[in-house]
């Protein structure tokens, strides 16, 4: 699996995340319960403990909700952002891969336009350009007089 393949998916699976984020903030916590005196019997006090517990109860409730949320949107927005990344990450190799290949066939043109020979119609003498500095030399001559570049001959 490339790289691009693997952000397309990492891009599809950050949706659950996200899902279960929105089904979090629509998730109802609980109601308040509330403490109600009925004199001094024991009922009373039954009846308040259990209140305290279930508000207590609620708070959790309420906290891990926020908790959950925060987990799912965070984890959404990290797979979708890595997702995102490899993609065009594979996209800009692809892009410069080209570009070198390019530059590289553009060099191999140029450095062929060097290496081209010419006859001088006067003397009927080989004329080569120097891949270094250009200067024009002749065959058979073992350095560039300009650059000091060394030949060799075939």
């Amino acid at each position: 699996m490339c790289r691009k393949d693997f952000g397309k998916l990492l891009k599809i699976v950050a949706i659950v995340p996200l899902i279960f984020g929105i089904v979090c903030i629509f998730l109802e916590t609980g109601n308040i319960e509330y403490n109600k005196s009925y004199g001094g019997d024991a009922y009373t006090g039954i009846q308040n403990a259990s209140a305290e517990a279930a508000n207590n109860i609620r708070i959790l409730n309420k906290n891990i909700k926020y908790i959950a949320e925060f987990f799912f949107f965070t984890t959404s927005t990290i797979l979708g952002s890595i997702g995102r990344y490899l993609e065009t990450a594979e996209t800009q190799n692809k892009k410069e891969n080209s570009n070198e290949e390019t530059k590289i066939e553009s060099n191999e043109n140029e450095n062929l336009e060097e290496k081209s020979e010419a006859v001088s119609h006067d003397t009927n003498e080989i004329i080569y350009s120097c891949p270094q500095c250009g200067e024009q030399v002749k065959k058979g001559i073992p350095t560039c007089p300009k650059c000091s570049q060394e030949f060799i001959w075939n």
